[in-house]
């Protein structure tokens, strides 16, 4: 039954989440409703601020002094779309923000944020009117006119060159716990935090021994540049959230991990071995399910910026399963994302232990102040 009540949790937190634009660049548009959502769920955090990135930190100080620093972090920005030229006829054309696979487009819904929100459409040309080399050719994104059956003068009056739009807000559930929509890249990672605070909140044998930081960062779908605000943070270890990919036709094995099997966990030569050991051992101990993957190089998310940045935040990357990136309507089953929520709640709960473990027989530096 508590399963359940998380399930019910996970859908409507990801529903309104998915709601609030935020495409990489305007984050800080939507800290306002990102803040309502998260202090309408829970009572946990005890404060928070905005990031001079457009992110948004919140924090839970622990009830003593000199408590360790855990930061969970999960990007806000999404992909997304920037207007370049509006045209007569009601057509405007965009460029990407972000990765974006030009395949998926045609015939797309869209969200246009200007003075108001105006909907609007990829156009596509029916396959009986495509002839010659055009037939099997796709153009560029920029090239792609979006229709908002406006008249030209009115879209003027809505819409500028330099406005953001998004794959219009969606959501969908299929069999098996599966849930669709656009922005799970990463709000449904931000989901699994929540569940994780809203588990401590509830749990009555919880020590509340550590300070908990919730970053929901900016910028990582472009640069990554918004990892540079909380590494200042000078946490003692970081859990980097991210989507990962679902095993699907086309994606290889060693790659992916299949749906509804857990969560991710990453070995990589930019993380920490020594927490990503932990986590790992933590998720057995709890028989919470976990795939391990290995990712040679840079994993993808704010955990290479934040282990490389001068301070050098010990990291680990934790991972939601997804099936078709960056597209308008992303994949998951519920069931792994309560394993993440799950697993960052017991992570939590035997932190202190995990760092002595982490640490033994090393000699601990102070870190150098931050001017």
């Amino acid at each position: 039954m508590e399963s359940n009540r998380y399930f019910s949790d996970i859908k409507e937190l990801y529903k309104k989440l998915s709601a609030v634009p935020s495409v990489s660049g305007n984050e800080r548009a939507a800290c306002g409703a990102i803040c309502d959502i998260v202090f309408e769920y829970t009572n946990f955090f005890d404060s928070f601020e905005e990031t001079p990135a457009g992110g948004l930190l919140f924090f839970h100080h622990a009830k003593k002094e000199n408590a360790k620093k855990i930061l969970f972090d999960a990007h806000l920005d999404t992909v997304g779309f920037c207007v370049t030229q509006l045209l007569d006829g009601g057509f405007l054309k965009v460029r990407n923000v972000g990765g974006i696979d030009k395949r998926l487009l045609f015939a797309s819904d869209v969200e246009i944020y200007g003075k108001n929100t105006v909907k609007g459409v990829f156009v596509s040309t029916p396959p009986h009117l495509s002839k010659g080399e055009n037939k099997n050719k796709l153009p560029d994104i920029s090239d792609i006119y979006v229709d908002t059956g406006l008249s030209f003068e009115k879209m003027c009056e809505l819409i500028s060159v330099g406005d953001f739009c998004s794959f219009a807000s969606s959501y969908t559930e299929l069999m098996g716990d599966i849930i669709c929509g656009a922005g799970m890249d990463d709000k449904i990672c931000a989901v699994a935090i929540l569940i994780a605070v809203k588990m401590l909140e509830n749990d009555k044998n919880y020590k509340d021994d550590n300070d908990i930081i919730f970053s929901f960062s900016s910028a990582e779908e472009i640069n990554g540049s918004g990892a540079a605000c909380i590494s200042k943070l000078c946490a003692d270890a970081a859990i980097v959230l991210d989507v990962n990919f679902g095993r699907e036709k086309g994606v290889a094995e060693y790659e992916s991990y299949k749906l509804g099997t857990g969560c991710g966990v990453s070995y990589s030569s930019t993380t920490s071995r020594e927490l990503t050991d932990a986590v790992i051992r933590c998720a057995k101990n709890e028989n919470i399910p976990c795939n391990t993957l290995v990712e040679a190089k840079n994993t993808g998310t704010n955990a290479h910026n934040l282990s490389n940045s001068h301070l050098g935040t010990r990291c680990c990357v934790l991972s939601v399963p997804e099936k078709y990136m960056h597209c308008a309507n992303e994949a998951v089953d519920i069931k792994d994302v309560l394993s993440c929520g799950k697993l960052l709640c017991a992570f939590a709960g035997r932190f202190n232990s995990i760092y002595d473990e982490m640490n033994k027989g090393k000699i601990i530096k102070p870190l150098p102040e931050v001017i």
